[in-house]
């Protein structure tokens, strides 16, 4: 007999069914449950794969937003390809809109659908409306590829349609000509209006750069004297396709590193990696390392009773509202969460 509530019932019957007291044979049920677990049985088995268990949980994620991951992909790249989605999504959060005075100028001299269009979008970032549609096409066509001007220049673009694109009706309508802009938690820094050859267009740069320099001056090289020579757009391009991170030289003679913190090689943003992609792994690994080292800690939140008779038990990765955590599975169901070491 191994269930505290039938042994709890036998030892109050042994008595003779007294009133008044059954809570005692509740607690020597227990004690009995407990000291019998630690007389015959030793701690059980941990079994566990928690980097298995990650890679589900984001390969879950990814398909949620239609990407689908081959089975040969490993937990790391299964993250890095799932932050980037986050990267570039704009939350809809109420912000200022600040316009350049070179966009300010030529606002009057625009065409009307232009207007129409940055009315729009001014009032959306006003109201915390969304303003992902306006996005570029890869949002759909490409999830999760780097957008390399924002990785560079903490710059990305806008189309500036008025209906739903009749491809893709999640997002706005594509045009030639480009809003390009900065986005804030707090603001949204409207630069000026190019088009789809000027995504390496060092003028895009100079103008968000001279109305705004304090967006920048984290990417600074102050110790600089300057580069060889300019990089031309052309070059800036080749160089981008190949995740090669290349400097700026602005216009006010500074010298500037990755503004958007930069790619890595393998063609992901390098912050999305430092801050987001290997913690959660050196996390998750560190847990294994617990459960390893420690299975009898991994298992004092389980309740003395429901580990008799067990010699192996499965420790898994769930993700709840505090984050992700192991859950021991037992017999009556998930009994653990710790939190991750």
């Amino acid at each position: 007999m191994t269930n505290l509530q039938e042994l709890a019932y036998a030892l109050w019957e042994s008595r003779g069914r007294p009133l008044g007291d059954d809570w005692a044979d509740w607690f020597a049920a227990e004690a009995q449950l407990r000291a019998r677990s630690t007389a015959t049985t030793a701690t059980p088995k941990l079994r566990f794969d928690l980097m298995a268990d990650l890679r589900a949980i984001y390969a879950d994620k990814l398909a949620a937003e239609g990407v689908t991951v081959d089975p040969s992909v490993n937990t790391g790249e299964v993250l890095a390809r799932y932050f980037p989605l986050r990267h570039r999504d704009i939350s809809n959060s109420r912000r200022r809109a600040k316009w350049s005075r070179e966009l300010t100028v030529r606002l009057a001299s625009l065409d009307a659908e232009k207007q129409q269009a940055l009315a729009a979008i001014e009032s959306l970032a006003k109201s915390g409306g969304n303003l992902n549609p306006y996005q570029s096409r890869q949002l759909v066509t490409r999830p999760g590829a780097p957008d390399s001007q924002l990785l560079e220049w903490g710059i990305t673009h806008f189309h500036l349609g008025l209906k739903p694109d009749k491809k893709h009706p999640t997002l706005i309508e594509g045009t030639s000509d480009l809003l390009f802009v900065v986005v804030r938690s707090d603001a949204l820094y409207l630069v000026e209006i190019f088009d789809h050859k000027a995504f390496a267009d060092q003028q895009v740069f100079n103008i968000a750069n001279g109305n705004w320099p304090e967006l920048f001056a984290h990417a600074a090289w102050n110790n600089a004297v300057g580069l060889e020579r300019p990089v031309s757009a052309q070059e800036r391009s080749m160089l981008r396709r190949a995740n090669i991170n290349v400097p700026t030289l602005g216009a006010n003679g500074t010298v500037y590193g990755s503004v958007g913190f930069g790619i890595t090689t393998a063609g992901t943003p390098v912050a999305v990696m430092q801050q987001q992609v290997f913690p959660i792994i050196r996390q998750v690994r560190a847990f294994e390392q617990w459960c390893r080292d420690k299975p009898g800690d991994v298992l004092q939140s389980v309740p003395p009773g429901l580990l008799v008779g067990l010699t192996e038990v499965t420790v898994r990765l769930v993700e709840t509202a505090n984050g992700l955590l192991p859950a021991v599975d037992v017999p009556d169901g998930v009994a653990s969460d710790p939190p991750l070491v």
